[in-house]
């Protein structure tokens, strides 16, 4: 242990690391009682949240801060900074007079290189404004997923936790049964088989909610989440009104495919401004002096630069390069986003057709297999396999149904994320 008396050079050295370390260790847990909601929280409040504190939405308004300086250096006047020459001479002969000169240049931007900057920087904005809205699109999207993860895991842990207590009061029967002689052992068996089978499963769900609850809470910036404790939700379905109809509109408007024409546009006003800044400045110079009689001297004069040789062409050409692959980029997101629309709306049809196949159909047709199978059983006339059958078949229409609304979160997610068009509370 170091002793601040064996050691007080050390000790003091020490001392504000220390006193750092303890603020963070006393701040840290604040920050997270802050930002750690107590209960599940909300559809609408996770999609407000992921808005603000997604990783990518924080990483675009960094960009577009960022994006948003350059109008400070755009909007400078267009004098650039002066700068002063003074000479003396003397005559090499040994003449006494000494001559003085000064020469005060100011340079003046006459080709309008102020309005191109402003312009670049204005298109630079927009840019970076569009793509802050494809981040919390595609945030939104990520949100969504997660949500409808937490909610299918959730109710699939609910629905086998209640097998595996069925099935452990029905092993408990069966081993009585056993016991006394009722029941054979292979009944015994199949119902603990019964038991660790439907254990296993929910051990593996619960697992599946653990990392929903931490890939959801991740995304929003929050330390955990509590379990869901309400009914499960359902994916809203308003936006696929005309979905498939309105398909290659909302191509058009889609964050990304707006965000890449931007880029195209931010990499045409760079050009813009490489080309008329290839014209240097003019210099109106200013000339005072006296001779080596004494005799005062003033004057005047301009200087430029001729772009005859070099004008920028490589900065012009990096910039129409850049500009012609947002463009191709534009192209094919337009056309990616039209056909993955079009695909996810017909897809989502079948889901809902399958969906409801499954509820008016499926699961009755289980539910009744198995109370049949139960009142044979009860008569004496049946075999536990059978029931064990029924049960599993129920288990299953349970299980596809839950997955389809596994997959209908999912493709609201993905028109969400490509359109931007968040669903209404």
């Amino acid at each position: 242990m170091i002793s601040s008396t064996a050691y007080p050079h050390l000790f003091k050295a020490l001392l504000p690391v220390m006193a750092l370390a303890g603020g963070l260790a006393l701040t840290a847990p604040k920050v997270q009682a802050q930002t750690a909601p107590q209960a599940f929280p909300s559809l609408q409040w996770v999609l407000e949240t992921a808005r603000m504190r997604a990783p990518e939405v924080i990483s675009q308004q960094g960009a577009l801060r960022v994006a948003e300086a350059t109008m400070v250096g755009a909007r400078l006047s267009q004098l650039g900074n002066p700068y002063l020459e003074v000479f003396s001479d003397r005559r090499a002969s040994g003449g006494a007079g000494l001559a003085l000169q000064a020469n005060l240049w100011l340079p003046v931007d006459l080709s309008g290189q102020r309005g191109r900057r402003v312009s670049e920087s204005e298109a630079l904005t927009l840019w970076q404004r569009t793509g802050l809205q494809a981040s919390v699109a595609i945030a939104e999207g990520k949100a969504l997923a997660a949500y409808g993860a937490v909610m299918v895991a959730m109710e699939r842990a609910r629905f086998l936790s209640a097998l595996v207590v069925a099935a452990k009061e029905e092993a408990a029967y069966y081993e009585g049964r056993f016991k006394q002689g009722d029941a054979t052992v292979r009944e015994a068996k199949l119902a603990a088989l019964e038991v660790a089978r439907n254990s296993v499963a929910l051990d593996e769900v619960r697992a599946d909610l653990t990392r929903a609850l931490t890939q959801l809470a991740v995304l929003l910036g929050v330390p955990r989440l509590p379990d869901p404790t309400g009914p499960i939700e359902a994916p809203p379905s308003h936006v696929w009104a005309d979905a498939e109809k309105m398909a290659a509109e909302l191509a058009l408007k889609s964050p990304s495919v707006l965000a890449a024409g931007r880029e195209a546009n931010y990499f045409d006003t760079l050009r813009r401004r490489q080309a008329v800044e290839a014209h240097a400045p003019v210099n109106f110079i200013l000339s005072a002096g006296r001779g080596e009689m004494g005799d005062a001297r003033i004057g005047g004069g301009l200087s430029w630069t001729f772009p005859a040789l070099r004008r920028n062409q490589g900065e012009q050409a990096q910039a129409t390069a850049h500009q012609n692959r947002a463009l191709a980029e534009r192209q094919v997101n337009e056309v990616r986003t039209y056909a993955t629309l079009r695909g996810i709306a017909e897809e989502h049809t079948e889901v809902e057709k399958a969906l409801l196949d499954l509820q008016q159909n499926g699961e009755p047709s289980a539910q009744a297999a198995l109370d049949a199978s139960l009142a044979i059983h009860r008569a004496g006339k049946g075999d536990l396999l059978f029931i064990l059958s029924a049960r599993r078949d129920l288990a299953l229409m349970k299980a596809s149904a839950l997955l389809l609304v596994l997959r209908e979160w999912n493709l609201l997610a993905d028109f969400v994320a490509l359109t931007g068009k968040t669903p209404p509370p």
